[in-house]
């Protein structure tokens, strides 16, 4: 087992040399119910002590959602135990008179307390995802090594009586206090436990992580653990819970009341998760798809027709010379040059169209956004002869699935509303560019929002 957990530390260690989706430094504090487990072979009670635990370690994220930990914490374990039996020992031979005797050791609601202090090194698997701008959700299965610090136990006012019945003389002797011969009463015991220092468990975790400030590096996170340890801490099958002749009492897991020691956790935690390194990169300009050279349109500029916002750059006159000219419409009636000289080349008509800005992770339009469809319904009813493509952009929030997925109800839902303003359905189509084709890079949460668009292309 440990050969086995080494090799998971060198691949923990060596993926983070890889890791490029970014760095988290953790830390934890938590409280719960921890407790030993075992079965007594005898009547008593037990239950789980609350225990509280803390930890803290590094993350490493080789893809959006998946990526490795390794930490280092402590938690306290321990039980409340009450024993309420008599142990006999029947045909015993006192060594003073030689006569036959059966000892008897009682334990009247004897209440033993245990505690464990363990330092922890789990190695962690985590999958994230994106809910919302400030919201993730963080799941973690670890494989935990366990050294145990230091084990005690204690009892609370309470007494171990012993003593002797002699039948051939029907004389009882339970109740007196005589060390000499064998007959009294003890209480208030305390010691270490001897069991194994070195233990194995697995782990379970479940967090919201809640972003703060612009730059999202700093998270606050709240969560559940659960943890089971399934190495057995008997360090040998254990001796009688209490000795006659001495005395001695060495606690109920040493004893041979009980089976196999384990430990289980259960609990929640707060903490905070800070982004130290990963930065998000904006897309590489060869990643950007080509697109083929096409005529520049040619602005006309009108103080009778209002302008819309563009992205397009006014071409160079020598360009304007040798293409054939365009005109922008920006408003329902298109305008009608007079063409009497028959050597003039035909006027191309070009719509300018504006883009509609999306919530994040949404695709439903807003009031604003309404209002851009509603002016591009009205400039298409105006050109008859103008198809369109709808094309849905994305951020980077997110998996690529999610976002294509995104990307395309966007494109829908403005072409439902173009069909429901009485274009036709024939003369829309609609794709998705999920976050290939960003407007700014993905850097900043005010580039990202400019990035989440619907535009209108001319289809040819």
């Amino acid at each position: 087992m440990k050969r086995v957990l080494l090799i998971l530390i060198i691949t923990a260690f060596a993926t983070a040399v890889n890791a490029q989706k970014g760095h988290y430094f953790h830390a934890n504090l938590g409280a719960g119910s921890h407790g030993l487990g075992y079965n007594i072979d005898c009547n008593s009670t037990k239950s789980s002590a609350v225990g509280f635990n803390g930890e803290l370690g590094w993350q490493w994220y080789f893809t959006n959602h998946f990526g490795v930990g390794l930490g280092a914490g402590f938690k306290n374990i321990g039980n409340h135990c009450t024993l309420d039996f008599t142990r006999r020992t029947d045909n015993l031979t006192d060594r003073d008179n030689g006569l036959t005797y059966t000892e008897s050791v009682v334990f009247n609601s004897f209440k033993e307390k245990q505690n464990e202090n363990v330092m922890d090194i789990p190695l962690t698997l985590y999958f994230q995802a994106t809910v919302s701008e400030r919201w993730r959700i963080l799941t973690g299965v670890s494989g935990i090594y366990s050294a145990v610090v230091s084990q005690k136990y204690k009892s609370n006012k309470c007494d171990i009586s012993v003593g002797k019945y002699f039948p051939d003389y029907d004389l009882d002797y339970s109740g007196l206090e005589d060390r000499e011969h064998g007959v009294y009463s003890v209480s208030d015991f305390s010691g270490d436990t001897k069991l194994k220092k070195s233990v194995y468990g697995a782990g379970l975790q479940l967090i919201a992580c809640y972003c703060i400030g612009e730059k999202r590096r700093v998270e606050l996170t709240f969560g559940i653990y659960g943890s089971y340890r399934f190495s057995d801490q008997r360090d040998c099958n254990g001796g009688n819970i209490f000795n006659v002749e001495n005395a001695e009492y060495i606690g109920i897991t040493q004893s041979n009341l009980v089976d196999k020691i384990s430990s289980t956790t259960i609990g929640g935690t707060v903490g905070v998760r800070f982004r130290v390194g990963g930065k998000e990169k904006p897309q590489p300009e060869d990643e950007q798809p080509i697109k083929p050279n096409e005529p520049e349109p040619l602005i006309v500029q009108n103080d009778d027709i209002p302008q819309q916002d563009t992205l397009r750059d006014i071409p160079p006159q020598d360009t304007l010379r040798e293409e054939p000219q365009q005109v922008v419409v920006t408003q329902t009636e298109e305008r009608n040059e007079p063409t009497n000289q028959p050597d003039e080349k035909p006027v191309e008509v070009v719509l300018d169209l504006p883009m509609v800005p999306m919530g994040f992770n949404s695709s439903a339009l807003d009031e604003a956004s309404m209002r851009i469809v509603a002016n591009v319904a009205e400039m298409l009813k105006a050109n008859p002869s103008k198809n369109i493509l709808i094309v849905g952009h994305t951020c980077n929030k997110g998996s690529l699935d999610v976002n294509k997925r995104i990307g395309l109800q966007r494109a829908e839902t403005v072409k439902n509303e173009l069909v429901r303003r009485g274009i036709s359905a024939e003369r829309l189509a609609t794709e998705t560019r999920w976050y290939s084709e960003p407007l700014l890079p993905n850097t900043s949460d005010a580039n990202r929002s400019k990035n989440r668009r619907v535009e209108f292309k001319e289809v040819k």
